[in-house]
């Protein structure tokens, strides 16, 4: 997980190929709180005493994910921490009340149905009016600065290469800590040049 305008990396988690990105997510998020010195136990009761009120930090925080991210857990761990979710909807999701979480939920039909509340519409649309309304949500939603992880994925390859030397999970785990550190060193050096030109 990196920050969007400084590609400072802000949480990261180490799986084999078996462990998909989705169950990594508030691990990530977790680590992202952290980093910003703000207590993720803390800010999860707080948002969970408050109930549906703002996050109790003056911080606004907005999460960008891509569609692998795309489920009602992902959706209720953004609403217990306080985040705004701009997670990609897959293009075939439905809306079934006792299947989809009230946050995915809202999601979809803003995402896919163009903002309608109205279920019989939603569910009349063709996939083309999906695809065009979920158009317009990435660009009022700033979706594209999701590419922002991109960019830092091929700064951080090319600094470092693509593949480790470790064998073990562990050790892996070390390495890539260690590179990460150097990265955002890098990263924070960078910054501190730009500030003073």
């Amino acid at each position: 997980m990196v920050q969007q305008d400084t590609l400072r990396v802000l949480g990261f988690t180490v799986t084999d190929e078996k462990i998909g990105d989705s169950p990594q997510f508030e691990p990530l998020i977790r680590q992202a709180l952290k980093s910003r010195g703000i207590d993720p136990n803390v800010r999860r009761a707080a948002v969970m005493e408050a109930g549906t009120g703002p996050p109790p930090e003056p911080v606004r925080i907005e999460i960008r994910a891509d569609a692998g991210y795309d489920n009602r857990e992902n959706f209720q761990t953004c609403k217990e921490y306080g985040i705004t979710p701009i997670i990609k909807i897959r293009r075939n999701a439905g809306y079934k009340a006792k299947v989809v979480s009230r946050e995915r939920g809202i999601a979809v039909l803003d995402q896919l149905g163009g903002g309608i509340t109205n279920l019989v519409k939603f569910h009349g649309m063709e996939i083309k009016e999906h695809t065009e309304n979920q158009n317009e949500w990435k660009k009022y939603a700033e979706y594209g600065l999701r590419w922002q992880v991109e960019i830092f994925f091929s700064a951080f390859k090319r600094i470092f290469g693509s593949s480790v030397k470790a064998k073990t999970m562990d050790n892996i785990t070390q390495e890539m800590a260690l590179k990460i550190q150097r990265y955002n060193q890098f990263v924070d050096i960078t910054q501190r040049v730009i500030s003073m030109v």
